[in-house]
């Protein structure tokens, strides 16, 4: 894929994020923070692969979203350009049909290394939020992009609906100064506008 398009969407994933963090943000409501729980679970939680779940080569350039809006789906863990190690927690928030969505981490040549199914907490209309553990156990050391997606309606359709990506460094340990995964921001969650 040429350098331009991943930059560009790269650009607008960031700026979607600048979004969330000035005040469009608003709790995650997958839980009460604590990740150790879920560092404590086995990193076998249901992740499923299938050859059907494997993503398709992501095809086009995002449409950019009007100011003020968020994209049908956002990712706010991990942060882009952060650290993982073992296993991380994905969080964020979706609005997408029937609250479906898939999760893979590919590697240079855009093939997955690991992939997962999930549920955001609603299906569209409905935003929801959603929050998954994700395993890195088949996963090599080094710099990969962490795309998150919902499947097509026409099963035949190979393409990745509203593909998100974060690009992620796989680290062998956790980066000492670096936050646990799924913590809370540095300076708190920012509050949702008030209504009026």
């Amino acid at each position: 894929m040429p350098a331009a398009p991943r930059l560009l969407r790269l650009l607008l994933i960031l700026g979607a994020l600048v979004l969330l963090v000035a005040g469009c943000g608003s709790d995650d409501g997958g839980g009460d923070g604590d990740s150790s729980s879920d560092q404590a679970r086995d990193a076998s939680t249901s992740t499923t692969t299938t050859a059907e779940d494997e993503p398709a080569e992501p095809t086009g350039v995002p449409e950019p979203v009007p100011e003020g809006e968020l994209p049908p789906i956002v990712v706010t863990s991990p942060q882009p350009l952060g650290y993982v190690s073992g296993a991380f927690v994905l969080t964020g928030s979706a609005q997408v049909t029937e609250g479906a969505l898939r999760w893979a981490i590919l590697d240079a040549k855009l093939k997955p290394m690991a992939t997962g199914a999930f549920d955001a907490s609603c299906g569209a209309p409905c935003r929801g939020t959603f929050r998954t553990r994700v395993p890195l156990r088949d996963v090599a050391i080094g710099s990969w992009e962490l795309h998150v997606w919902t499947p097509p309606v026409a099963d035949d359709d190979p393409q990745r609906v509203h593909d998100t990506m974060v690009p992620i460094t796989v680290t062998a340990e956790p980066v000492q100064g670096t936050p646990p995964p799924g913590a809370e921001p540095p300076g708190g969650v920012p509050n949702a506008p008030s209504p009026g």
